[in-house]
């Protein structure tokens, strides 16, 4: 069994997201792709919604799409969601394709090496606004563990959750920019709609 393995806050998931995943799923022959909604984010804020409310988004967005499974083993995890951590929950047995864009290399992972050597493949897509190269934490690697990233040519979908989140505040229009079932989820609970507290 071949795993593709998509972690991330997923604050909301929107269409990008989800071709990113079906991009993976041919390009790298897997026979699923499991999203992995995190509960804390070792470089990002706390979301701004809850991450029972995230699952849920999610997973009306892939209800649709056998190919598509949704996992809660960071939820149910405490502490941050690392990388690692989470590939040690799958079996041995599993060939696991990690799949990330470029951006998730602004930050330090934990473990890298250790990351790598659990995966079968790491595939990097491609994200506007980042170069698209081996992302320089990937390039001091040993060439063995370098030697399993693979970069994902993706189409220049320049969507993201923070400017999905903006729009939302600004009253502007989100619909088609996400699935339509989150699109009526975000819309009849008035998420996003107020700017973030803080402390």
């Amino acid at each position: 069994m071949k795993l593709g393995l998509f972690g991330g806050t997923f604050n909301p998931v929107h269409n990008g997201h989800l071709f990113l995943a079906l991009e993976a799923l041919n390009v790298a022959r897997l026979d699923r792709v499991v999203f992995i909604p995190n509960r804390i984010p070792p470089h990002k804020e706390q979301p701004d919604v809850p991450a029972e409310v995230r699952f849920a988004m999610l997973q009306e967005a892939i209800k649709e799409v056998p190919e598509f499974e949704l996992s809660r083993v960071e939820l149910e995890r405490e502490g941050p969601s690392y990388t690692l951590h989470t590939l040690e929950s799958f079996a041995p047995k599993l060939k696991l394709t990690f799949i990330c864009g470029a951006d998730a290399f602004q930050a330090d992972w934990y473990r890298l090496d250790q990351v790598l050597e659990r995966l079968d493949t790491l595939l990097v897509a491609n994200r506007a606004g980042f170069p698209f190269e081996m992302p320089e934490q990937l390039r001091d690697l040993p060439n063995p563990l370098r030697a399993k990233v693979r970069l994902l040519p993706f189409p220049d979908i320049s969507i993201s959750s923070s400017a999905i989140r903006s729009r939302i505040r600004n009253g502007q229009a989100v619909r088609f920019l996400i699935p339509e079932p989150v699109y009526r989820m975000l819309m009849g609970a008035g998420y996003y709609r107020q700017p973030r507290k803080t402390e």
